[in-house]
């Protein structure tokens, strides 16, 4: 376990390099130079030499590169042109709704796929497989952005037929009241997590379905379970590490997903934020935070490998050469 954790985490770093270059790269390679492209297309040379100087882009690129690369590690994501602010403070601060948002879709796909993933596969023979079934492809099939207007229509305080939920925006003082913010965040997580459930759900009834006639569903109906039972419990147990690696993945998928439900609910969060600095053209800070985005993105992956092991007990004390392959074709 501990020649593999190593192994993830030197992958890990060998990642996180090769992502900082593309996006160090990416930007440099715009039409034109950098600074003018911030400084816009009616400024004066005088304007774009000093930004140029300020942000340090009259210096060689691997001068750049090692100077931004060193920043991130102490934790200074640099500042806004625009407005003066720290990025990483920032961040954090639009992080605050994101994270939260994205956490919660997630519990409420998990509660709403697996359950009804195990009741389709436990009633084959019957129509409520059939129902089911056809529920999680409607429900997967919508659109994040018609979803949300959906349930804006149905629920939304002022506008819609069950004015339950707030429609709109975030409480000014954030956490500081709880019930506040999470009501606000209910319509955006709902959103969210039905159309991830409904893809939860699918992949629950097919794992479940593929191993209902194996024969330790077969073990348990021997040992006096049900067959519905021995699929809630020894079926579950087997197919819990896969669940782990689409769980993680829908993890992921989510962070780029609320990128359409923040704009939609007015919500101040990191995908708001992103598309203001790409169009405000705050590039360096549009840098600093594409960074992040890919390095959260390859925790979530160690952190969902690490658990994919720890969970499937056909990986205890195998090498890391035989695991290697089948992770990634669980993947």
């Amino acid at each position: 376990m501990l020649k593999f954790v190593v192994r993830r985490l030197a992958l890990f770093c060998v990642a996180l390099i090769v992502l900082s270059l593309l996006v160090f790269a990416c930007l440099r390679i715009l039409p034109g130079n950098v600074a003018a492209v911030m400084a816009g297309t009616n400024s004066t040379p005088e304007r774009i030499a000093a930004l140029s100087e300020q942000l340090g882009l009259n210096r060689s690129y691997p001068a750049q590169y090692f100077q931004w690369i060193g920043d991130l590690l102490h934790g200074n994501l640099g500042t806004s042109v625009l407005t003066g602010r720290s990025t990483m403070a920032e961040t954090w601060q639009r992080a605050q709704v994101t994270l939260p948002l994205i956490v919660l879709g997630l519990l409420l796909s998990l509660v709403i796929g697996i359950p009804l993933g195990v009741v389709a596969s436990s009633h084959r023979e019957g129509g409520l497989h059939s129902v089911l079934r056809y529920v999680s492809l409607t429900a997967g099939a919508v659109p994040a952005l018609w979803g949300g207007l959906l349930l804006i229509l149905v629920f939304g305080r002022g506008v819609g037929l069950i004015g339950i939920f707030p429609s709109q925006g975030f409480p000014e003082d954030g956490w500081s009241s709880p019930a506040s913010a999470l009501v606000s965040l209910a319509l955006p997580a709902l959103s969210v997590g039905i159309i991830s459930g409904a893809q939860m759900m699918r992949y629950t009834q097919s794992a479940l379905d593929g191993i209902a006639e194996s024969g330790y569903i077969t073990m348990a109906m021997a040992s006096g379970s049900t067959r519905a039972r021995a699929i809630r419990t020894t079926g579950l147990r087997i197919v819990l590490p896969d669940l782990i690696s689409v769980t993680g993945l829908s993890f992921a998928q989510m962070i780029t997903g609320v990128l359409v439900i923040e704009n939609l609910f007015s919500l101040p969060g990191l995908a708001s934020m992103l598309v203001t600095d790409v169009g405000n053209r705050d590039l360096i800070k549009v840098q600093s935070e594409l960074m992040l985005l890919a390095a959260f993105f390859l925790l979530i992956g160690l952190l969902t490998d690490i658990a994919h092991r720890v969970a499937d007990p056909r990986m205890r004390g195998v090498g890391a050469e035989s695991v290697a392959p089948a992770q990634e074709v669980s993947a």
